[in-house]
């Protein structure tokens, strides 16, 4: 037989004693486990019977008295414990219509009453061999998501812990500071302030990081949201970023867009702050917009601020990138992390523009559009 196939357990169901007597033969030679049921009925049975352990492959007669292949296909393919469980057609018919009928009712191959044991047994061993890559792939996919679980778990703990005593550490030096008062050394003072910084950014680090950990964690129900709404609770939010830079934020016409509501406000939020946060010498001047292009909404979010270099447009995503200038600006280096996520979890995609005439710099990204059915 072709390939290297485990044995199975095959069900075979055919009301002729003689094929089903030669296929068992054929597939024990093989090293499978064949198990026999002489009807529709019978085998229904025996799938419906929890204590057996299930087949891995059923054969399965297309004609026989009382309940005929077709339905009996139908039936097993309702049963959600024998999702995925491959059925081969058993037929003396090489019509077409024969064959066609076959598949649409959920069959996945077929073989030939008079086909010897070897075709049988190689078309056999290939959907043996395709089950057992969905199974191994449904168990890899299974502990993924577990590890992403104990992942995501370890992250808020880790995350939280950890806030706990830094919240007290900026606590104690804030109160030392305050009793040194005008009469602390410069030296102390120096060194005060310094580990008051690295408290503050490591307290923002570990904000960012649980922010980034939350996406797609515990998904909102998607829904309706107009972004026009979304902007204005940004701008809500930076209302004193906005205020202390003199920055001026400006919206076009915005769509409503199928999505969490939580977590576009953050997007929006992460690239209007990433706007304030690497301003130049003059005010901020932000632009959000948006367009149908290719199937979806694409966004814009453009500032007049220092920009960012051709061949950095794509590490600036990463978590932790920080590049040329901006590394002596503040910041963890997660925000446009977070926003690259937020879209994709969204099924879009977030790039950067490389520069034109104007500076500055400008996000574009993707959401999906509602699509509207009308009525009568």
């Amino acid at each position: 037989m072709a390939g290297d196939t485990t044995p199975g357990r095959v069900l075979v169901v055919d009301d002729s004693l003689t094929w089903r007597s030669f296929v068992i033969d054929a597939l024990a030679g093989a090293g499978h486990l064949a198990v026999a049921a002489e009807s529709g009925e019978v085998a229904l049975a025996a799938l419906a019977d929890r204590t057996a352990p299930p087949p891995d492959l059923v054969l399965l007669d297309v004609v026989m008295p009382g309940l005929g292949g077709a339905e009996t296909c139908r039936l097993i393919r309702q049963d959600p414990l024998l999702e995925g469980l491959p059925i081969l057609f058993v037929t003396g018919d090489r019509e077409r219509e024969t064959i066609l009928e076959c598949f649409a009712a959920g069959g996945d191959d077929y073989v030939i009453k008079d086909d010897d044991a070897e075709v049988i047994l190689a078309r056999v061993g290939a959907q043996l061999r395709r089950r057992q890559l969905e199974t191994d792939l449904a168990e890899k996919n299974r502990e993924l998501e577990r590890s992403n679980r104990e992942l995501d778990r370890y992250a808020h703990v880790i995350a939280h812990d950890l806030r706990s005593p830094l919240t007290r550490v900026r606590d104690l030096l804030s109160r030392l500071h305050d009793a040194l008062g005008a009469s602390r050394a410069e030296e102390a003072g120096r060194l005060l302030d310094a580990a008051s910084g690295s408290a503050e950014r490591m307290t923002e680090l570990l904000g960012d990081l649980l922010a980034y950990a939350r996406v797609g964690g515990r998904p909102e129900q998607p829904r309706e949201v107009d972004t026009a709404v979304l902007v204005g609770i940004v701008e809500t939010n930076l209302a004193h970023e906005i205020e202390h830079t003199a920055a001026r934020v400006r919206r076009g016409a915005l769509p409503t867009v199928q999505g969490q509501p939580a977590l576009l406000v953050q997007l929006f939020q992460n690239l209007v702050e990433n706007a304030l946060k690497y301003r130049s010498e003059r005010p901020p001047e932000i632009e959000v917009g948006a367009n149908r292009a290719d199937g979806a909404w694409q966004f814009e979010v453009r500032d007049n601020g220092i920009g960012v270099e051709p061949r950095h447009a794509n590490r600036i995503f990463d978590v932790f990138e920080r590049v040329d200038a901006t590394d002596r600006l503040p910041g963890s280096g997660i925000g446009l992390a977070i926003a690259r996520k937020i879209v994709e979890t969204h099924g879009g995609r977030i790039w950067l523009d490389t520069p034109g005439p104007s500076p500055g710099a400008t996000f574009r990204f993707t959401l999906p559009v509602v699509e509207r059915v009308e009525g009568p």
